[in-house]
C-alpha cells in the first residue's frame, strides 16, 4: 500500500504542469494550429465527357404587350443542342507556378465548414465551402445554339460556339459563404464570394457558321464572294487567348422571393401593365452601401483576332486579323444595386 502511495503521488506531480496547461484558455492562433477539427476535406482526381443533347427556353405566349402586332404569332424557344465538353478533368495542382504557387506549401483541399460569428452579421451561421488548391481543364467544349417552336424542333441554327484548350487554376484560399442575411428577415440566400484565378488559359474561343452561304446569299453576292453555293462554312474568334494576372470575384449576392402588391409594378403604365399578387425574384448586389461587389482581371490579357475554316481557329486556312491587348479590367457594382425578376 506504501508504494502505491507513492506512485500516485509521483503520478500526480507529473501530471499537474500538464493539467494546467490543458486548462488554460487557447487563443485564435493556436487554435488555427490545431489538427484534426471537425470539418470535411475532399481530394478528387476526375476525368469526364459530358453530352447533352438539347437545352432549351421557352416562352409560351410570343409576344405580349407592348409589343404584340396584329399579326398572329405564337411560342418559341432558345437553347443549345449537341453539347460536349471532352476530357474535363478536376484536380489538385500540383506541379505549376501560376501566382507564386507552391506545391509543397500552398496545396490544399476542398473544405467543407459550418461556423457562426460575426463576419457576415450579428450571430450568422455559415458554410464555407473552400475551393482549395484545383486546376481545371479541358480538351474542348462545343454546341449549336438554336431557335426553334418547342425544345424538341430546335434546328433553326444561328451558329457554332466552340472553346478549345481551358485551363483554370484556383488560388488555395478561395472559397464561397453562404448564409441568411440579418438583413433578409426570416428566410433568404446570401452568397459571399472570395475567390481568386491564379490562371486563366484558353487556346481558342470561336462562332462559326457551319453550312457557309445558301444559293440565294450567294447570288446576292454580285460576284464578290461566289455565285454557286459554299456548303463549307467558317470560324471567327479569339486564338492563343491568355489572362496574365489573376482573376478576382469579391463579394456577396443575395436572392430573395416575394409577391408583387401595391408597388410600382403594380402601376399598368403605356408600356407595361402591372398586377398585383404576382411573384417577384429580388437579387441584391452587396448587402448593403459600402460593401461592393468586384470583378477584377490584374491583366494583361492578350488574344489574336483569327477567320479560319476549322472551328480551332489553326490550319493552312487561318488568317490574322489583329491583336487584342488590354492592360487590366475592372468591374464594381455598388452595394446595395439590386435586380428585380417577373412574369409579364
Amino acid at each position: 500500500m506504501q508504494i502505491t502511495k507513492r506512485v500516485l503521488c509521483l503520478l500526480l506531480l507529473i501530471s499537474c504542469p500538464f493539467m494546467a496547461w490543458a486548462m488554460a484558455p487557447v487563443s485564435d492562433a493556436e487554435l488555427s494550429g490545431v489538427t484534426g477539427q471537425a470539418g470535411v476535406n475532399i481530394n478528387a482526381d476526375l476525368v469526364m465527357n459530358v453530352s447533352i443533347g438539347t437545352m432549351a427556353w421557352g416562352d409560351s405566349t410570343g409576344l405580349d404587350y407592348p409589343y404584340a402586332t396584329a399579326t398572329p404569332d405564337s411560342g418559341g424557344y432558345i437553347g443549345v443542342r449537341n453539347f460536349n465538353i471532352r476530357n474535363l478533368s478536376v484536380r489538385a495542382r500540383e506541379w505549376d507556378s501560376y501566382n507564386g504557387y507552391y506545391e509543397f506549401t500552398d496545396l490544399k483541399p476542398i473544405t467543407i465548414d459550418v461556423a457562426t460569428s460575426n463576419l457576415h452579421g450579428t450571430g450568422v451561421t455559415f458554410v464555407r465551402f473552400g475551393l482549395g488548391s484545383l486546376e481545371i481543364m479541358m480538351d474542348s467544349v462545343n454546341f449549336m445554339v438554336e431557335l426553334g417552336t418547342s425544345g424538341a424542333t430546335l434546328g433553326q441554327r444561328l451558329g457554332e460556339i466552340y472553346l478549345g484548350n481551358m485551363e483554370v487554376y484556383i488560388n488555395p484560399l478561395s472559397f464561397v459563404d453562404i448564409y441568411k442575411s440579418n438583413n433578409q428577415g426570416s428566410s433568404g440566400i446570401t452568397m459571399y464570394f472570395d475567390v481568386t484565378v491564379d490562371k486563366f488559359i484558353c487556346s481558342t474561343i470561336s462562332w462559326g457558321d457551319t453550312d457557309g452561304l445558301t444559293l440565294a446569299q450567294a447570288t446576292q453576292s454580285n460576284g464578290w464572294i461566289a455565285q454557286t453555293v459554299d456548303p463549307i462554312g467558317a470560324y471567327v474568334g479569339l486564338y492563343n487567348f491568355d489572362i496574365a494576372g489573376t482573376i478576382i470575384v469579391n463579394g456577396s449576392v443575395s436572392i430573395d422571393v416575394s409577391t408583387i402588391s401595391n408597388g410600382k409594378y403594380a402601376m399598368t403604365t403605356q408600356y407595361y401593365n402591372g398586377q398585383a399578387g404576382n411573384g417577384v425574384v429580388h437579387i441584391t448586389i452587396g448587402e448593403n452601401a459600402g460593401n461592393n461587389f468586384r470583378f477584377t482581371v490584374n491583366g494583361p490579357i492578350t488574344s489574336e483576332v483569327r477567320l479560319s475554316r476549322l472551328r480551332t481557329l489553326d490550319g493552312p486556312t487561318a488568317r490574322q486579323l489583329g491583336d487584342i491587348f488590354i492592360s487590366q479590367f475592372d468591374l464594381e457594382v455598388l452595394g446595395g444595386s439590386w435586380i428585380d425578376v417577373w412574369a409579364h
